[in-house]
């Protein structure tokens, strides 16, 4: 973990998560990456549970190497350290969009106004707002080491859970209005709320989402861990997925592929059917949403 991170205690709700595996949560004003963090925390064969929360990222990033951009307090900043079963590892990232899912239908359970999908996933790991444009609100990235190798972590049993590094980027409030494809693609918490008729302290908003999260997060792990468990987290994975039954596009080594995304497999890959009648399975990458909702 960041060597200057210290314990924290959320202010609001913090004894949900008392008998959660995520009740020691480390803070720090400022890091590189929470995720690097962990990741450096995880090669030296520590398998968690870790939570680490910070203000502010100097170097945050997506899928791909692509860059987080965040101004000081204005996200949700938050990476854990878990071992999953070899059984449910590639539905990590989905288990993960589900909490954050939980989390936002938590905070808005009180909400009259609020419709039945207030917030859906874009597979596998964007968290998008359907009554806003489908603009993002917040994006996972789930890591095993830096080389891809889980079981190559010193102490690893091959056979045993595997250590992973879950970060997740949630937009709250924009303490400076955002500009160029920002404005157009991304969407804060606090939009949604007022959008809802909605408000909420500002100095609460943080950590009541946290808590909810790592408590919903928590749950999820759990349940993916069970018999069947891949299973039973696929369906209800697909009752909140936005990209089942759209047109998608998605870039190959040889050539950009267009297609329907009609399922998704066991293992949490997406299966797009294409113009030939062929089923393409993707188990990871960039697709594009090619069609409106609806």
């Amino acid at each position: 973990m960041a060597p200057d991170a210290e314990p924290w205690v959320p202010e609001v709700d913090s004894g949900r998560l008392t008998a959660t595996r995520f009740a020691d949560i480390g803070h720090v004003t400022e890091t590189g990456s929470t995720n690097t963090d962990l990741m450096a925390l995880a090669g030296q064969g520590n398998s968690g549970p870790r939570v680490l929360v910070t203000d502010h990222q100097t170097r945050g990033r997506g899928r791909q190497d692509r860059g987080w951009h965040d101004e000081p307090g204005d996200s949700l900043l938050v990476s854990v350290l878990v071992s999953v079963g070899p059984a449910g590892i590639g539905c990590v990232p989905l288990a993960t969009g589900l909490a954050v899912v939980d989390a936002v239908g938590a905070l808005l359970e009180s909400t009259a106004a609020a419709p039945p999908l207030a917030v859906g996933l874009k597979w596998p790991n964007d968290v998008l707002v359907p009554m806003l444009g489908e603009r993002k609100l917040a994006g996972i990235l789930a890591e095993t080491t830096m080389a891809g190798d889980a079981r190559s972590l010193a102490g690893t049993d091959p056979d045993g859970p595997i250590p992973v590094v879950i970060g997740v980027g949630l937009n709250l409030r924009w303490s400076r209005p955002p500009t160029g494809d920002l404005a157009r693609v991304a969407v804060t918490l606090g939009e949604l709320l007022e959008s809802l008729g909605r408000s909420e302290p500002e100095a609460s908003l943080r950590d009541t989402v946290l808590v909810y999260y790592l408590s919903a997060l928590d749950r999820q792990l759990t349940a993916l861990d069970r018999p069947g468990g891949p299973a039973v987290l696929l369906d209800r994975y697909r009752d909140r997925c936005l990209t089942l039954g759209r047109q998608v596009s998605f870039a190959t080594i040889e050539a950009t592929v267009r297609g329907t995304a009609v399922d998704l497999g066991p293992g949490g890959e997406l299966l797009v059917e294409t113009a030939d009648g062929g089923v393409v399975t993707m188990t990871a990458g960039d697709v594009h949403h090619v069609t409106d909702p609806g």
